[in-house]
């Protein structure tokens, strides 16, 4: 069974790293709140006990209530509230709509398509998130607890699309929740569905343009929900009355695409982006010429995503040269002002195409997705980025903003959608005691530890859940590498003194030395059951430890050795070199010896690694980054 990040420990550890956004909020949730989500949870997991699911498939569920009940009891009802969400995260669960007696899933099953995700959106509500798929299909999640509430498969083979078997390439290419019923709007090919979001049940086919090639790629509601715009590869921006489906506007045909559709806050203009790398903005109600500004040449390959800015007087666009654009629009109505057409700002940081853009409700931050499988904030008064998120494996394909501005979803190209937090009260914590750089920080197997060094010779292990400063250990050097035993009391620390130590946390002293290195200690690393302790060196040796403090082997680098990190089963480790390079050594025996690879290494200046990657992973290769340039090396693992 494979194994998935899930996307709310991602939304978590991005906002551990992150800069508030939005303003700050009245303290945590409420000890009748955290009462009531225990409930729900207690609900989900009595639904997988009798779907009988085996209890080690609730463990990780069990102990986040453990948790929760500890932090409950000390009062701190946020942290509590916290791992209760989490935990009904973690319970098992049937998705709607599987056949019958199937029951188990392999895999991953929240969160998540079989193939590219189109687009996103928030329910008005903010408690569900709705995507739609290159797979042809369109789920609703609930953001509670990740689980799929919907899947609406009325595109799968929807009747009378000539586009099915020629041009339709994207599948189900857009998905809106209407703004004020409880309705979703979903298109795919030639046609445009209506169904219900809690059932996935079809209400109605809104638009069929009949005999045409050019699927529909783009939908948006004005905001009091009477109208729809839609958006074509035949060139055509068809405003319509959403109940009656009663043309409202129909652009004249233009041999483009039209890629997206935006309707300005003040429900009177609509905009589009084109394929020929145009922006345009429409008055659907006005008289006479109804395209108020056009705009060429706001991209090099086409324009991929448009939005308006709160005051429905500019618009933000983006698309393959990897700039977002902000550019002044007409007046509210449409009338032409000074500075229509003018380009106000650039916002400049992906590298690659921007697939998408949205636009908090307040105006203040734009949100923009890319093929560099990067997610990012940025202010829109000064065009500053604040944020970017990483965690998409792929490309990131889609991105929308939950209506109060707090919460990010997006989708990539591998089908995964993703939640980030946005939220002033984001739980990290800030540990402020030492005020000289930080090299080295470790997290405890067991998740209650967290330990930093660095520059000021101090050790210092933290509570992670509260911030509290647990021990100070005081070494004689700088120190710069750690790492926890699999019991999270011993820590392994190292760095200027020359020698490895293992510190018992709970009574901060030294349990043991394992000398042997003549030079600064850079790097330490431990097996997944503490019965070897692998460390590297600026005397560019790397040697390895057993439990009494033995050094059991000795292997010998070109330069000094900066990283070091142990391949699960403890036959390989893998080592970063100070001259850019990156070795994967046979532990196995009695003596190390160098494994025959091919490295695959993109081009960029020798430096020392420090990023490790695939410790403790049964993974097929492990990755070196380098700390002073862009050389990235990947090593296969040896296949035994």
């Amino acid at each position: 069974m494979r194994s998935v990040l899930r996307p709310l420990v991602l939304m978590l550890l991005a906002g551990a790293l992150a800069v508030p956004l939005v303003a700050a909020e009245p303290a945590g949730p409420t000890a009748d709140e955290v009462k009531a989500l225990r409930e729900k949870f207690q609900t989900e997991r009595e639904q997988a006990v009798k779907a009988k699911f085996p209890v080690d498939t609730l463990a990780k569920a069990d102990d986040l209530v453990k948790r929760s009940e500890e932090a409950a009891k000390g009062d701190n009802f946020k942290a509590a509230f916290r791992h209760l969400r989490d935990a009904r995260w973690q319970l098992p669960y049937l998705p709607p709509g599987l056949p019958q007696h199937v029951t188990r899933v392999l895999g991953e099953s929240r969160m998540r398509h079989a193939d590219r995700v189109n687009a996103l959106a928030y329910s008005p509500d903010g408690r569900f998130v709705a995507s739609a798929s290159r797979d042809f299909i369109v789920k609703v999640w609930d953001l509670g607890n990740g689980r799929e509430v919907a899947t609406y498969r009325g595109h799968v083979d929807q009747p009378d699309d000539p586009t099915r078997a020629s041009t339709n390439v994207l599948g189900a290419t857009d998905v809106v929740f209407h703004p004020k019923e409880n309705v979703i709007v979903s298109s795919s090919g030639n046609q445009v569905h209506t169904w219900e979001p809690t059932t996935g049940k079809p209400i109605k086919t809104l638009v069929n343009l009949g005999k045409t090639d050019k699927p529909i790629k783009a939908l948006a509601f004005s905001p009091d929900g009477k109208q729809l715009a839609i958006g074509s590869e035949d060139g055509v921006l068809r405003v319509i009355e959403f109940g009656t489906a009663k043309a409202v506007y129909t652009s004249p045909s233009r041999n483009v695409r039209i890629e997206r559709v935006a309707f300005s806050p003040n429900g009177k203009l609509v905009a589009i982006g084109d394929s020929n790398s145009q922006i345009g903005v429409y008055v659907p109600g006005g008289k006479g010429n109804q395209l108020a500004m056009g705009v060429q040449g706001v991209d090099t390959g086409g324009v991929l995503g448009v939005a308006f800015s709160s005051d429905s007087a500019s618009v933000f666009s983006c698309g393959h040269d990897g700039k977002v654009r902000l550019t002044a629009g007409p007046g509210p109505d449409g009338e032409s002002v000074g500075n229509t057409a003018t380009k106000l700002r650039e916002f400049v940081g992906h590298s690659g195409t921007v697939t998408g853009l949205a636009v908090t409700t307040d105006g203040k931050f734009l949100v923009t997705s890319g093929d560099d499988k990067t997610v990012r904030v940025w202010g829109v008064t000064a065009g500053k980025q604040l944020r970017s998120f990483q965690g998409h494996m792929t490309k990131a394909t889609a991105v929308a903003v939950r209506g109060d501005g707090k919460q990010v979803a997006s989708g990539s190209e591998d089908g995964a959608v993703r939640v980030w937090d946005l939220n002033a009260v984001d739980d990290h914590r800030a540990m402020k005691e030492s005020a000289e750089s930080l090299w080295a920080v470790a997290v405890a197997p067991n998740g209650k530890r967290v330990a930093a060094a660095g520059a000021d010779k101090k050790i210092r292990v933290y509570d992670p859940e509260t911030g509290k400063l647990e021990a100070t250990l005081d070494a004689s050097a700088p120190m710069t590498a750690l790492a926890f035993l699999p019991d999270s009391n011993q820590l392994v620390a190292a760095g200027g003194e020359k020698v490895v130590k293992v510190w018992d946390v709970s009574a901060k002293k030294v349990a043991k030395e394992l000398p042997g290195h003549n030079l600064a200690v850079l790097a330490v690393a431990a097996n997944e059951d503490g019965t070897l302790i692998v460390s590297g060196s600026a005397d560019a040796t790397v040697r390895g430890f057993d439990p009494a403090g033995k050094e059991v082997w000795k292997w010998a680098s070109r330069k000094a050795a900066c990283a070091v990190s142990i391949r699960k089963g403890s036959k390989h480790a893998a080592v970063g070199i100070a001259d850019g390079g990156l070795a994967v050594i046979d532990i196995s025996g009695a003596r190390p010896r160098n494994c025959p690879h091919k490295a695959r290494t993109s081009p960029g200046p020798p430096a020392s690694a420090t990023a490790r990657t695939g410790a403790g992973s049964p993974a097929s290769a492990v990755t070196g980054r380098c700390a002073s340039g862009p050389l990235v090396t990947t090593v296969p693992w040896p296949n035994s």
